[in-house]
């Protein structure tokens, strides 16, 4: 098993497969059939973006969520219908940014309702994962 704490904007989630979301309390458990962890990253060992498979995110000390999805029909973002649930199937984009006293997170990708996004502040994360699977997509198309 492999496990980090550090530098959550060098994971890429583009089509990761959404296995489960939990929420406990302050901590959302993200569960992903598989991730791309970056070359840079300091826990990657081979010189290039990496499938690592399976992952988990655990975001620590969350607040301020904010889900919604989008009216096409009205071009507008409402309420999610399902706002501990706001991802199913695949997460189309991961933006993490470090702020003074932790991380602004937003994830955006489908719902059974339509186009989601889903935002949050979290003071801490932990990245795990149980295998390096090869190179990322991306890497083989370079």
């Amino acid at each position: 098993m492999h496990q980090t704490s550090k530098n959550i904007n060098l994971f890429e989630l583009h089509d990761a497969v959404v296995c489960s979301i939990e929420t406990v309390k302050e901590e959302i458990v993200l569960s992903l059939s598989f991730a791309f962890i970056s070359a840079s990253h300091e826990s990657n060992p081979f010189g290039k973006a990496q499938t690592i498979k399976p992952c988990a995110i655990i975001f620590q000390g969350v607040s301020n969520p904010d889900t919604k999805i989008w009216n096409d029909k009205e071009r507008v973002f409402e309420a999610h219908p399902e706002p501990e649930k706001p991802i199913y199937n695949e997460i189309m984009e991961f933006e993490a940014v470090e702020q003074l006293h932790g991380h602004y997170i937003k994830i955006t990708g489908y719902h059974l309702a339509g186009w989601a996004e889903w935002s949050f502040i979290c003071k801490s994360f932990i990245v795990s994962w149980g295998e390096f699977s090869g190179d990322a997509w991306y890497e083989k198309n370079s």
